[in-house]
């Protein structure tokens, strides 16, 4: 299914949208994030077996602020859904459903190499990009 507000297939070597987190390989299809130790929202995560990566898009501006409260409010509000075992906000450019492959102590974080199970993509619209501290949009072609 592709076309205006809705989502399409797509494989993660083949998409157009651009991936945050950053994708790490292609074959196999891979990406890694990055978590601070003092995160609260990491040692609940590190327990899932599938994850679902929700990549906001233009217009999602208060969801982005939404997510940035407290670890036991941040959802609240927010329309989710679960695919597998994966939760994934509604409404949002690309959702990306990842397992655990590996992860590496790096000084004051952990690095968390996914497998890339799944990924959907909205090719009709655009990406929200945090940028200089800030939410932005892209500018006109």
């Amino acid at each position: 299914m592709s076309g205006a507000g809705r989502l399409g297939r797509s494989t993660a070597a083949r998409s157009t949208c651009p991936l945050h987190p950053r994708s790490v390989s292609l074959d196999p299809p891979l990406v890694v994030l990055s978590f601070a130790h003092t995160s609260k929202t990491w040692p609940i995560l590190r327990q899932a077996r599938n994850w679902g990566i929700s990549i906001l898009a233009e217009g999602m501006e208060s969801v982005s602020q939404d997510l940035r409260r407290p670890t036991d409010e941040r959802f609240s509000g927010l329309k989710t859904e679960t695919v597998d075992g994966a939760v994934f906000l509604q409404g949002v450019l690309v959702r990306i459903r990842v397992a655990s492959r590996s992860e590496v102590e790096s000084g004051d974080h952990t690095l968390k190499l996914l497998d890339v199970l799944d990924l959907e993509c909205d090719d009709t619209r655009d990406p929200l990009v945090f940028y200089g501290s800030r939410v932005r949009t892209l500018a006109p072609g």
